[in-house]
């Protein structure tokens, strides 16, 4: 988890944390992965250029691997996008609403409390665990995209394939002051 922020100077500040839980994020003391390359605060929005390598060797990190497959959904759903692409403030997908129903078998409209709380009462075996990756894998989308001053959304049938990327071993240097 990465903290950052630009103070009244300019200055960019980066911190390094985590997290077990839904809690505050603690100061990761071990090392700082995450550096801040330049910021810049204007009209009420923060933008902070960084980087860090996608696997720190770092315990306190998760490594970074994007994708499709759910356990790699967060930092899938997180990050955004580069390069800059004019008119696009933000873009996400979400598992279309007609897919939960169908899933819940269910021909009333849900909302999200009902499909949060059908989730949280969802008991999990192996079993149950490969079906829900078979079904996140194959679930149809629906893409979100807000341009600012208006919102598209496409449905999307079915996700490209996933491939995984190549392991490579961890190996660590000093990017503090590398451009690359």
């Amino acid at each position: 988890i990465a903290v950052g922020w630009v103070d009244s100077s300019g200055t960019v500040h980066m911190q390094d944390r985590f997290a077990f839980d839904k809690i505050k994020p603690t100061i990761d003391n071990t090392t700082q992965d995450w550096f801040g390359l330049q910021g810049q605060e204007q009209n009420g929005w923060t933008a902070i250029q960084f980087k860090r390598y996608f696997d720190t060797c770092d315990p306190m990190d998760v490594p970074i691997k994007g994708g499709q497959r759910t356990k790699d959904e967060m930092c899938f759903q997180t990050f955004s996008y580069y390069p800059l692409v004019d008119s696009l403030f933000a873009c996400a997908t979400t598992i279309d609403m007609t897919v939960w129903e169908t899933l819940m078998n269910t021909t009333s409209p849900i909302d999200y409390m009902k499909l949060e709380q059908w989730l949280r009462n969802l008991t999990w075996t192996p079993e149950s665990i490969a079906q829900w990756q078979e079904f996140y894998n194959k679930a149809a989308r629906l893409a979100i995209y807000d341009r600012g001053s208006h919102v598209d959304t496409e449905f999307i049938s079915t996700i490209p394939k996933y491939e995984d990327l190549k392991l490579e071993p961890c190996t660590k240097k000093d990017i503090r002051n590398s451009t690359n």
